[in-house]
């Protein structure tokens, strides 16, 4: 990673132009990837986990959208909208 890091430095602005692309191209298709994964294995009444902005937090899978789940949170009244690949099943 070091090396990577350290031939930046050779590099023009177009072609760090091209290394962002093809860096942000993989990070989203590692986090389709993921969503499918988990949206797979996910179905309604599941007891789920995720970490948002306010902590852990744990609920119940009320319905799967596209990239989306609703979580009825176990600690609060409501429904969160909650990204597929922040969720683990417990």
């Amino acid at each position: 990673m070091q090396n990577i890091l350290d031939q930046l430095t050779n590099l023009d602005e177009n072609q760090l132009i091209q290394l962002n692309t093809a860096v942000c191209n993989h990070i989203k298709f590692l986090r389709k990837a993921k969503t499918r994964a988990v949206k797979a294995s996910l179905s309604e009444g599941d007891n789920v986990r995720w970490v948002g902005k306010r902590g852990l937090r744990e609920g119940t899978v009320v319905s799967i959208k596209r990239k989306f789940a609703h979580v009825a949170a176990k600690d609060t009244s409501g429904i969160w909208r909650v990204p597929m690949n922040m969720l683990t099943v417990i």
